[in-house]
């Protein structure tokens, strides 16, 4: 999600109470296209941008039990929308690589025309 035109990512295990947030550094600026990414490797959460690192945290949460729990995308805390669009939603059963990201966001700059 996005705050104060930063992306977010967050992560929790509710059955455990365990949440953890990290925050990207680059301030976004409206009209332009953004590749956003989070990734989770079971003890680090990292937040992407164009295809570069931003941010990463340790996380308590060990693993995500309860899969029936909600997935959102592009919707803050607050239950609010960001203003904008998303063109795809990419979604692996493994943390990606930081140069899986990259290749991952040239594919789609390209693709797009950007």
């Amino acid at each position: 999600y996005i705050v104060s035109n930063k992306v977010y990512g967050t992560i929790a295990d509710e059955s455990a109470g365990d949440v953890d947030s990290v925050s990207g550094t680059t301030v976004m600026s409206g009209g332009n296209w953004y590749n956003l990414g989070v990734s989770w490797n079971g003890s680090t959460l990292i937040v992407y941008l164009n295809g570069s690192a931003e941010n990463s945290v340790s996380t308590s949460v060990s693993e995500i039990e309860d899969l029936s729990s909600s997935l959102t995308i592009a919707k803050d805390a607050g239950n609010d929308y960001g203003n904008g669009q998303v063109s795809q939603v990419l979604m692996y059963n493994r943390a990606i690589t930081a140069a899986e990201f990259l290749q991952n966001y040239n594919v789609l700059k390209s693709r797009y025309g950007l």
